[in-house]
């Protein structure tokens, strides 16, 4: 249906844009807390466009075009496949609040698609969940909370 290369171009499309979104929603932010949205969502977007013009101006040996499923059965994974999974991180955000949702998704992906073991992800979670804390207390901000987060709080308090 759709070569590997279009359906790259276009998830980095989609992506640069997300980055230039936050980039500019980072405006918004108090003057200190703005500095790392704004530097990481700009940098971002900048290398998605350097990737993009990379893939469509770079010449490269003619390779006949492959379905996007293709790459799952050489060992690595499809673009579409690691869509999905970003797609169910930014899912989890709403219902479970950033930073536990960063947890519960940095486990499961560890897990399932790395294979890594429990441990390994329990640790890489809890460091990825720490460096979100940490930030949050540096900066002094509050990370978006989600449903459930909000349900334990209220019951707590």
């Amino acid at each position: 249906m759709f070569s590997e290369r279009a359906v790259s171009i276009a998830l980095t499309a989609v992506v640069g844009i997300v980055l230039l979104a936050m980039a500019w929603g980072a405006q918004d932010f108090l003057r200190y807390s703005r500095h790392f949205p704004f530097t990481f969502g700009l940098i971002g977007a900048v290398l998605a466009a350097v990737i993009i013009f990379r893939d469509l101006v770079v010449a490269r040996p003619p390779v006949p075009d492959e379905p996007v499923g293709d790459a799952a059965s050489e060992g690595g994974h499809s673009p579409l496949q690691v869509f999905a999974w970003f797609a169910l991180y930014f899912g989890l955000v709403p219902v479970l609040g950033f930073p536990l949702a960063t947890g519960v998704f940095t486990v499961a992906f560890l897990r399932v698609v790395a294979g890594a073991g429990w441990i390994l992800a329990i640790v890489y979670a809890a460091a990825a969940m720490g460096f979100i804390f940490f930030m949050g207390s540096m900066l002094n901000m509050e990370w978006p909370t989600g449903f459930v987060s909000r349900a334990i709080m209220s019951r707590m308090g």
